[in-house]
């Protein structure tokens, strides 16, 4: 079954937005809400969420402006997808069905793959910050150490401090569910 994934509203008065990044090649196996996109507006950077696991088909461009509710890309839910793997997308030759057979889903070999773990942070970046980094041929370490180089002033202080109050308003203030 194809599902059609569709561009979400970042705000009331938005009716348009970037698609800022893709996070996944077209073509590629994705699993049911795996971030696949990051959207830009003049508000907010949402992602995209897959809404089902299979094999996706990017429908608009990185970098492209489209409307709220566009369709920005379908996944094909008849391939399986193993939750917590990593496929790596082949492209059909000539001697292979370019579609799968209508009532026999088609399964796809999945290769099980780690993320590289930091030893020396926690630190959180984003999938853009992060494909920024891949770009550039930056570490998560040379970014630590950087940071850790930095001297911290007393702005930078008061900056955390009046975070961390409003970090804890919201928490007494917001009931529990």
């Amino acid at each position: 079954m194809i599902v059609e994934i569709k561009v979400p509203t970042p705000g009331e008065s938005i009716t348009e937005v970037q698609i800022a990044s893709w996070l996944v090649e077209d073509g590629a196996l994705v699993q049911k809400d795996q971030e696949i996109a990051e959207i830009d507006s003049d508000k907010a950077t949402l992602s995209l969420s897959a809404e089902v696991s299979g094999k996706i088909k990017l429908l608009v461009a990185e970098g492209d402006t489209v409307g709220v509710g566009s369709i920005a890309c379908t996944i094909d839910s008849s391939f399986e997808v193993a939750e917590k793997a990593k496929v790596s997308y082949e492209p059909k030759t000539d001697t292979q069905a370019t579609e799968p057979k209508a009532k026999e889903q088609t399964k796809i070999d999945i290769v099980e793959s780690e993320k590289p773990k930091s030893l020396e942070s926690d630190i959180h970046i984003s999938p853009l910050a992060r494909k920024l980094m891949q770009e550039k041929n930056i570490s998560e370490s040379e970014i630590n150490k950087f940071y850790k180089s930095l001297r911290l002033g007393t702005k930078d202080v008061e900056f955390y401090i009046e975070s961390k109050a409003k970090t804890t308003q919201k928490s007494e203030t917001s009931p529990l569910s």
